[in-house]
């Protein structure tokens, strides 16, 4: 029995350009791009303040739980 690596890529690219993808791709950017937004805008994160890839990480993460508690006290 000899399995592709690109079999996942092969199933999903049979569903590219179906209406269930192209309406998941559109809540796909809609979703994805307000976070960014959200992020850039009240997070502050248009330029990373610090050094180093390990800190930036850091910082992009604690943003990224700071706006995921928000959103879940927002929904309790």
């Amino acid at each position: 029995m000899n399995a592709s690596a690109y079999y996942p890529f092969y199933r999903n690219s049979k569903k590219v350009g179906t209406s269930d993808y192209l309406r998941v791709m559109r809540l796909r950017k809609i979703w994805a791009e307000g976070t960014f937004a959200v992020l850039k805008r009240e997070h502050k994160l248009n330029k990373i303040q610090k050094r180093g890839l390990q800190k930036a990480t850091e910082e992009c993460l604690l943003s990224a739980t700071a706006l995921n508690l928000k959103r879940l006290v927002k929904a309790v």
